[in-house]
């Protein structure tokens, strides 16, 4: 039994083990109690069903995780308190304002890692938000390309989560979308989503946040509460 049991000679002259503590029977060997035998041994999660795979781990394929609405929106720089932040709304991404005054705006997605969730190995996800029409021309009016990077927030979204300037090291910023037609985007942001955390957070922002030229241009995103567009990642993963 590998070490981790003894064997023992039934009165029929077959052998079969009798396991340590911790672990369990697995066609003939003794196996950790956490591993699985079966693809039996691994519960749906999402709705997705486990397979055991040669490493005696449940793996998971495609599940996919809504946005949180309590962590999901937009952080500006707009220096009214109560205006300068939204969650639980569609993600703007750009410049707004008016003909004398403009501001940046960020948007933010969260997925909570629930249960089982925040333990999991990750091997791959993929992020997808409905972008709406764009107004006046972001992309080809001197912002240039809308980027997903990585975001640590936490259980509250505010202003701070904003940032100004791009300093985020190479490979930590992801093109997402570079034109104005409306219609799902998506990208895999796996390296995006390392370490430990109660979410995955991401930022969308635009390679040039402010030009201040009286011109407000900016790209919205479904938010949680849209039913079907809502933005949402599809991860792969196993549990240890």
């Amino acid at each position: 039994p590998g070490g981790n049991g003894s064997g023992v000679c039934s009165g029929a002259g077959v052998c079969r083990p009798v396991c340590n503590s911790g672990f369990k029977e697995c066609g003939g060997q003794c196996i950790s109690n956490a591993a699985c035998c079966t693809s039996g041994d691994c519960a749906a999660i999402e709705g997705v069903a486990g397979v055991c795979n040669a490493s005696r781990q449940c793996a998971y394929s495609k599940v996919k995780i809504k946005a949180d609405g309590a962590t999901t929106g937009f952080a500006s720089t707009f220096p009214n308190a109560a205006s300068n932040v939204g969650t639980n709304v569609q993600l703007v991404v750009g410049e707004t304002g008016n003909a004398t005054t403009q501001y940046g705006s960020q948007g933010f997605a969260s997925f909570k890692k629930t249960g089982v969730l925040q333990n999991v190995l990750l091997d791959k996800a993929v992020m997808f938000a409905s972008q709406q029409a764009c107004s006046n021309a972001p992309f080809t009016s001197g912002h240039g390309n809308m980027y997903v990077q990585k975001a640590t927030y936490g259980a509250s979204l505010g202003q701070s989560a904003y940032v100004a300037e791009n300093t985020s090291a190479a490979g930590d910023t992801l093109l997402f979308s570079n034109d104005v037609a409306a219609g799902w985007r998506s990208q895999d942001v796996t390296p995006l989503l390392s370490g430990a955390g109660e979410y995955w957070q991401l930022r969308l922002r635009f390679s040039v946040n402010l030009i201040q030229d009286g011109a407000a241009r900016t790209c919205r995103f479904w938010g949680p509460l849209n039913t079907g567009l809502e933005p949402y990642i599809e991860v792969d993963f196993r549990l240890p």
